[in-house]
């Protein structure tokens, strides 16, 4: 994590989209797991561009006291600032979930599992109030809409779904993911609905959270988190999600707009990501795990397209 002051913060456009807007908290992740460099930013920005809430990711070349440190992902912080550019009320109640505990299920203490990242005075009441809400409200459309809707934004929770899905993602359900509550806007308005918002996307399209590779035929169509079984047992919500995959598969998310941003991405990054490969002795090439990625990518679209064609 790096943090600026006022006098210091880079004036500079961060994240490659022309907003320079003098960032002074962002991240440096190395992409251990990931030779390409590029399986985050690629799935942050579809669920930026579906709709969902994400962080911008970008690149940098790291250098301490001259001496270069290799190539990182750049990746905005989910905080205070983060809240301001995207309209969302400062003051409000932001968890994130930090261990399996987060899995979307009541508990005695709401808060395991979950770290209180801003405005730790706040009342976190609402936190034990949704999960009660996710976990035993009757699974009808009449006790969802009513008990349900106005406490979580769905269309978030849709794309969260479909995007980690298709890209396989084993470690978003039940952990790095950030929910946040405005505490102070009026009951029933959607600006008073939870908002998920992701983190955490390299194990993704066709590799786990230890680098190992996976095979890309899964089957699974929703998370591992304990409430969305509960939401597609219910058949209005399993259209809607099935409509608006199928939808995704043929545009956004579809294996040619996906390549496509993976050859965007690597032409940026070639040349110091080869150098950050060298500089780190690893035994890859880099064109060899781009092309894993794209074949992955393809193999997705068929394997997860025919599962939810199917629903």
């Amino acid at each position: 994590r790096l943090e600026f002051t006022d006098e210091s913060k880079p004036e500079v456009d961060l994240f490659s989209d022309g907003e320079v807007d003098g960032h002074q908290r962002f991240v440096l992740t190395a992409a251990w797991i990931d030779p390409t460099f590029v399986r985050q930013k690629i799935t942050m920005d579809v669920i930026r561009d579906l709709g969902g809430l994400a962080p911008r990711v970008d690149f940098a070349n790291l250098y301490l006291n001259g001496e270069w440190h290799g190539l990182y992902q750049l990746v905005e912080r989910i905080d205070k600032p983060y809240l301001k550019r995207h309209d969302l009320n400062r003051d409000g109640n932001l968890y994130k979930g930090e261990d399996d505990s987060a899995n979307w299920q009541a508990k005695s203490n709401p808060l395991k599992g979950y770290e209180i990242v801003i405005n730790e005075d706040n009342p976190t009441e609402d936190l034990g109030l949704l999960l009660d809400a996710l976990t035993y409200t009757a699974t009808t459309q009449a006790d969802f809409e009513a008990q349900i809707e106005p406490l979580l934004d769905l269309d978030d929770f849709h794309v969260w779904q479909m995007v980690h899905t298709c890209a396989m993602n084993r470690d978003t359900f039940t952990k790095n993911y950030y929910l946040f509550h405005d505490l102070l806007a009026e009951e029933g308005t959607p600006e008073a609905r939870f908002r998920v918002i992701t983190w955490d996307a390299d194990a993704t399209w066709g590799i786990n959270w230890d680098g190992e590779p996976l095979p890309t035929d899964e089957q699974q169509w929703h998370g591992t988190d304990n409430f969305s079984p509960r939401l597609y047992a219910i058949d209005s919500y399993l259209s809607t999600y099935r409509a608006r995959y199928l939808a995704a598969l043929d545009d956004q998310l579809s294996a040619a707009a996906m390549k496509l941003r993976v050859a965007a991405a690597v032409s940026r990054i070639r040349n110091a990501a080869e150098a950050d490969l060298a500089r780190w002795q690893r035994d890859v090439d880099l064109d060899d795990a781009v092309d894993v990625l794209q074949t992955a990518i393809e193999e997705r679209e068929t394997a997860i397209g025919a599962v939810v064609e199917a629903l």
